[in-house]
């Protein structure tokens, strides 16, 4: 059986890859701003919970795409930086 810590997990992970997934869609849609508000809703989420460091990954490398699209390069290395560094 789970106990509510697993359970916290995996509602936690699951909650951020749902907001991931709309952010892209969002972005793929040319909706940026909701992108970039899905995006902060999931970093905010993998923030709280350290355990699962490539999801936090994810989010910083889609942050970083995102900004990247819009010719905001010194943001969009700034999260990519952001995502090398976690994943060492």
């Amino acid at each position: 059986m789970y106990n509510s810590n697993d359970y916290a997990v995996k509602k936690g992970f699951t909650l951020a890859l749902t907001y991931i997934n709309l952010g892209m869609t969002s972005n793929a849609s040319k909706k940026t701003k909701e992108a970039e508000e899905y995006f902060s809703k999931a970093l905010a989420i993998c923030k709280k919970d350290n355990r699962n460091k490539n999801l936090k990954v994810t989010v910083l490398n889609e942050f970083a795409w995102l900004y990247y699209d819009q010719k905001k390069y010194e943001e969009s290395t700034n999260y990519a930086e952001q995502a090398k560094v976690l994943e060492k």
